[in-house]
């Protein structure tokens, strides 16, 4: 309840917070100790680096030759960020580039991994990693054929391991084009006035969507068996910029006292949204109101854009077969014109494969494995058979990799450093377990309570300061009427793109981006006023 109020929790809207990992007694609690992380992407790096900075030996191991994650390994040259930039700041340094390309974000875990070094950590390629096994005190490490020994491992191995592969009947006598969307595969096949259909809907299934209309498509059809949320960009600031401490939920009464948006600026959000869904067309292509996915939305304006302009639509149904020139439906019969397929059926489950080389099969909570051996990773968004807890518990972590990274690591610091509270938990049959391989998704917070619960107020208060410097970095890089500009020149550039007119399809948040600028004055306008000069101290 009340655990969750601290002053540092709170904190004055506007002031400059120091996140956990920067603050100063901290830094030097894992002085001397020796971790082993395993995984060179996003979750990985920034776990590694927020480590070294509180003074641990860091040893960084990952498999392929270069560093990324899915970000190498599987991402298209198009591949963007779907949140706004400081919601995935690597090691809380800030990235220059909104809604970061695949090449923005390389060369910010590039830069990651030198201050790693820097710091006097390792960062080991071409180190794939077969065998961890905790051995008394420490943990046996295996990679590369290299025998490494650590006082912890933690395995930041993502959620986006291996993408799916499914041959649809047909595909031999199709005429056209069929790719997986992953990979560059999509980025080799030509568009221009072709018709073309997704097979998937989510995030990478949206993202071809969106370069296939860039790239000159005719039409786009998205072919998915459910209906997942997709929202435009300026909603995505919306739900970000609600710095709600750890452990109450969004709409909580206490968030009108730290929210940097106002109720009635929500409210213009919601009518302006909904309008947009009106004139788009899209009500029957999003989930209804009462309708539960458990599938993290992908922000995407081309989506609206594309369906205004009757060059996208969706349709709920399975693929039958593929014929020459057109694609068959299984549950309405419906035959696609089709000169290009786009394969976007999601990953395999990534944890399975972790289950031989740690040498068991369940993890307790989403990122225990044993005492000396730890998870910090991804989650796509899957509830974990078997599971319970408590739904009533809204711990409000948001779907920001760095952010459930930081989380995750303070519960890691402080049980690496109060070990009999670790043993103690682990004896006290409060941990959820789930066999490994299956995802936490959307429980990953609720599943990591009953350690937040013992850890304390303070931990409590450190995680919350993770979760509102994130909102506070969202309002110092830009307020609300400032990130409505940019998305509003965002929005007509993707316009001009698919149509060559800027104003193809009008921007739908010009009342909220004029409501805000309003607020914005009032609000300086009555701090100015209300500052008093330094001559009357």
């Amino acid at each position: 309840g009340n655990l969750f109020f601290s002053a540092r929790s709170l904190g004055s809207r506007g002031s400059k917070k120091q996140t956990a990992s920067q603050s100063g007694p901290r830094n030097m609690a894992l002085d001397g100790m020796r971790i082993c992380v395993v995984g060179g992407g996003v979750m990985g790096l920034h776990t590694a680096v927020n480590l070294c900075r509180r003074g641990a030996s860091v040893t960084v191991l990952e498999k392929e030759a270069g560093l990324g994650g899915v970000w190498r390994t599987y991402a298209n040259d198009h591949s963007r960020v779907q949140i706004a930039e400081p919601a995935y700041r690597l090691g809380n340094t800030k990235i220059e580039e909104d809604f970061t390309t695949r090449a923005g974000m390389i060369e910010a875990m590039q830069a990651t991994a030198a201050e790693i070094e820097r710091r006097g950590g390792r960062v080991l390629l071409s180190h794939p990693v077969t065998r961890v096994r905790k051995e008394g005190e420490s943990v046996r490490v295996v990679a590369a054929d290299q025998l490494f020994h650590f006082d912890h491992a933690i395995l930041s191995c993502g959620g986006l391991q291996e993408p799916r592969r499914i041959e649809l009947q047909g595909e031999d006598v199709f005429s056209g084009d069929v790719v997986y969307g992953v990979g560059g595969a999509p980025d080799r096949v030509e568009m221009k006035g072709k018709s073309v259909v997704v097979l998937g809907m989510g995030a990478f299934a949206i993202e071809n969507a969106r370069e296939a209309l860039f790239r000159g498509a005719s039409h786009v059809t998205i072919v998915a068996r459910n209906r997942n949320l997709i929202l435009p960009r300026a909603l995505g600031y919306l739900a970000f910029v609600a710095s709600t401490p750890f452990g109450r939920a969004m709409d909580a009464p206490e968030r009108r006292a730290v929210n940097g948006v106002s109720p009635e600026l929500s409210e213009a959000f919601g009518r302006s949204f909904k309008a947009l869904v009106r004139s788009a067309g899209t009500a029957r292509t999003l989930p209804g109101e009462r309708e539960k996915t458990e599938t993290i939305p992908t922000a995407s304006d081309v989506f609206f854009i594309g369906h205004a302009l009757g060059k996208m639509r969706v349709l709920r149904d399975r693929v039958a077969s593929l014929q020459p020139h057109s694609l068959l439906t299984k549950n309405s019969g419906e035959r696609i014109t089709a000169d290009v397929v786009i394969k976007c059926f999601g990953f395999e489950d990534p944890d399975a494969w972790i289950a031989d080389v740690v040498g068991q099969r369940h993890v307790h909570s989403p990122m225990l494995l044993n005492e000396r051996m730890w998870m910090i990773k991804g989650e796509r968004a899957r509830r974990p058979k078997g599971v319970r807890v408590d739904p009533r518990l809204q711990l409000n972590i948001p779907p920001a990799a760095t952010v459930l990274a930081e989380a995750m690591m303070e519960l890691f610091v402080h049980y690496a450093t109060h070990p009999q509270a670790l043993r103690e938990l682990m004896d006290s049959g409060e941990l959820p377990t789930a066999p490994l391989g299956q995802e936490w998704g959307s429980q990953v917070s609720l599943g990591m309570w009953p350690m937040m619960q013992r850890a304390g107020a303070d931990v409590m208060a450190r995680v919350s300061d993770v979760r509102i410097a994130m909102s506070d970095s969202l309002r110092e890089r830009y307020s609300c009427s400032q990130f409505l500009r940019e998305n509003r020149e965002w929005w007509r550039s993707c316009c001009a793109r698919i149509t060559g007119r800027d104003d193809a399809v009008p921007y739908p948040f010009e009342e909220v981006m004029e409501m805000a600028r309003l607020e914005e004055e009032a609000a300086s306008t009555a701090e100015k006023a209300s500052a008093v000069p330094m001559s009357r101290l």
